[in-house]
């Protein structure tokens, strides 16, 4: 029941790495050190920390959810 959609590929994946990360997966270390996403800040791809990430959405429930993803990218720093 989610879908993530943005102009910045970095940004998307962190997301999805933190709702991985948030549901269970096996993914250890820092959301920033895993190697394609430290890669493609490294170049120039996308948002080089949480702090350049904005959620936009559409209703007061996608709005809560996504500052409980904000939440949980934050806590994983």
């Amino acid at each position: 029941g989610l879908i993530l959609a943005g102009i910045d590929r970095v940004a998307i994946d962190v997301a999805g790495v933190a709702l991985l990360k948030k549901y269970g997966a096996n993914l250890p270390g820092a959301i920033y050190s895993h190697d394609q996403i430290a890669r493609a800040v490294e170049i120039g791809l996308g948002a080089p920390g949480m702090q350049q990430i904005e959620f936009v959405t559409g209703d007061e429930e996608s709005l809560s959810y996504a500052q409980e993803l904000a939440e949980w990218m934050r806590a994983d720093i």
